[in-house]
């Protein structure tokens, strides 16, 4: 027996003793992914979540509040939801403050609706806001929560307003074209030559009859329509001219109902992300992780897609430490698959990495769940809801399923 020949026998004496594990947050019986191994060369052993449960907690949080200049915004009412926008323009020439009132022939506020709504679209479909001059400083920083309870940002004058009923269509729709109070125009040109005053632009407040709220096209990346201001006006005597203010930045303000602890919350608009937390300390730390399988229930009665189709695929990400998301790209993402289109199950097949680097980063970790799209998460009230660790109806909580390897018991260690 050559050398070679020797140690690799000596390399496989130790046996490698396999654990299929059906992880979750009740007792179960193992299932087809241990028994798939060779049976007559491993030993399965199911391990029970009541001795030992691997997932937490559920956690929803608020990504990102403060971004700005999505491509699209929501205005509207709904039930507990509510949409509000601001916009500040562009292009507002520095020449013209010495036009007066009887100057302008005509000046009009004009946003572009596109094709999704949430609430009641299919019934009353009825969407009613006014538009106020904004009066304050703002900048996309501004929380959700302070814009609601600062009043005092818009000036109490009504410049503008529209009620009526938005068809959808996967075609263009045609834009919404308001009467703007030429007070306010004129106002903007005095400031802009002025150069001392900063025009803070105007919001859209729905009012309290809307049962509906509508996207509409907003600055972003790769926005050709937005909202703009269009102006007529003789600029000298017999000179007519076409003016156009346009939207720079472009924000809404979407409010809801809190999302429930311990339940795993995605949702558009807010922003709304979930960690679900894991504790595999009793998992050796010398473990080989062969295969890991996630699968959420949807809570059914929570999940609300307003117009467009439920998204079959939702992502999700794990970072090294908390924190992170806000900060860094992920570690490792994954994607979660609805079973079928009548299925409340989404299961992830390839988590073997997330749980291999949690052995060797402290047996502790989380990983966070959000839409796949940008569309979903920046642009629409959607959101999905999914049965959380501690559900009282054991049968939906979260399942974790793990194969792992690790040497004999003399070889190996936690």
């Amino acid at each position: 027996m050559t050398f070679k020949k020797r140690n690799f026998l000596a390399f496989l004496t130790p046996a490698l003793l396999v654990f299929a594990s059906l992880l979750n947050s009740c007792n179960e019986e193992p299932t087809n992914l241990g028994f798939s191994l060779i049976k007559d060369t491993v030993a399965i052993i199911a391990e029970s979540g009541k001795d030992s449960i691997y997932i937490t907690s559920a956690e929803p949080y608020l990504f990102n509040p403060e971004t700005f200049n999505p491509g699209a915004v929501l205005i509207g009412k709904h039930g507990d939801y509510k949409s509000s926008s601001m916009v500040r323009f562009s292009n507002i020439p520095d020449t013209l403050s010495y036009l007066s009132e009887s100057d302008i022939q005509s000046a009009e506020l004009i946003i572009y609706p596109l094709n999704y709504a949430y609430g009641d679209f299919k019934g009353t479909n009825l969407l009613s806001f006014k538009v106020k001059p904004v009066i304050k400083y703002w900048d996309n920083k501004l929380a959700t929560d302070q814009f609601y309870a600062d009043n005092s940002m818009f000036d109490n004058k009504v410049v503008a307003q529209w009620s009526g009923s938005i068809k959808l269509s996967d075609s263009t729709i045609d834009p919404i074209t308001m009467q703007l109070d030429k007070s306010l125009v004129l106002d903007w040109l005095k400031k802009t030559a002025g150069k001392k005053d900063t025009i803070w632009g105007i919001a859209f407040l729905p009012d309290d009859n809307s049962t509906v709220i509508n996207r509409f096209a907003a600055q972003g990346s790769g926005a050709i329509d937005y909202a703009r201001i269009k102006i007529v006006c003789n600029t000298a005597p017999g000179i007519v001219d076409t003016i156009y203010f346009t939207s720079a930045i472009d924000k809404f303000f979407l409010m809801g109902k809190a999302p429930e602890n311990n339940k795993i919350t995605i949702e558009g608009g807010r922003q709304i992300r979930s960690r679900l937390n894991f504790d595999i300390t009793n998992i050796p730390t010398l473990a080989g992780i062969h295969r890991a399988e996630l699968e959420l229930t949807m809570d059914a009665e929570n999940t609300y897609f307003g117009s467009s189709i439920q998204d079959s695929i939702i992502r999700v990400d794990y970072y090294e430490a908390a924190g992170d998301e806000k900060l860094a790209s992920p570690l490792f993402y994954f994607y979660m698959k609805r079973e079928s289109s009548t299925s409340n199950k989404y299961i992830a097949k390839s988590l073997a990495p997330v749980f291999s680097q949690m052995l060797v980063t402290g047996q502790k970790g989380y990983v966070v769940f959000r839409f796949d799209e940008p569309i979903s998460e920046l642009n629409s009230a959607n959101r999905i809801v999914f049965h959380g660790p501690a559900d009282p109806d054991t049968s939906k909580r979260p399942k974790l399923r793990l194969i792992y390897s690790l040497l004999d018991n003399k070889n190996s260690s936690k």
